[in-house]
């Protein structure tokens, strides 16, 4: 039986909550939230503005503040997709890859601002169908 499979009986049975389980600092969730601060951190590190690489180097890693702030993100950006972790690194590694490749830096800074806006708020409310199942803009009909 995989972790998984174990994972989703307990709770089913009760003995575990989802938000349990993604509290849980695994090798996965640890390379996401690793790719997420690289991704996204605006912050000067040569400053010590953003105190991530002087975590790295401390007992507690992953329980300092900079660290948690990190862990937090990454918690929302799964949420907000409804990606798994493993969905998320995918999808993370290949867009990193293809920026850095292509030298794209002004890219990056594009999707450092997408990740952090509201991903609910992306699409505008005007092109979201309403309970008929029709869309709301009339310059999306055919």
């Amino acid at each position: 039986m995989s972790e998984r499979e174990i994972l989703d009986q307990l709770v089913k049975a009760g003995k575990i909550t989802e938000g349990d389980i993604n509290k849980i600092m695994t090798p996965a969730k640890r390379k996401l939230v690793e790719i997420v601060h690289l991704l996204m951190c605006t912050k000067d590190h040569d400053k010590s503005e953003c105190s991530w690489y002087i975590e790295e180097q401390m007992d507690g890693t992953w329980k300092g503040p900079d660290h948690l702030q990190w862990i937090e993100k990454a918690d929302d950006i799964l949420r907000g997709s409804n990606m798994t972790i493993e969905e998320a690194i995918s999808g993370f590694d290949y867009i990193r890859t293809v920026l850095k490749d292509a030298g794209m830096d002004g890219c990056l800074e594009l999707l450092r601002f997408v990740l952090s806006s509201n991903p609910t708020k992306l699409i505008p409310e005007s092109n979201t169908k309403n309970s008929t199942g029709s869309s709301d803009d009339s310059s999306l009909s055919g």
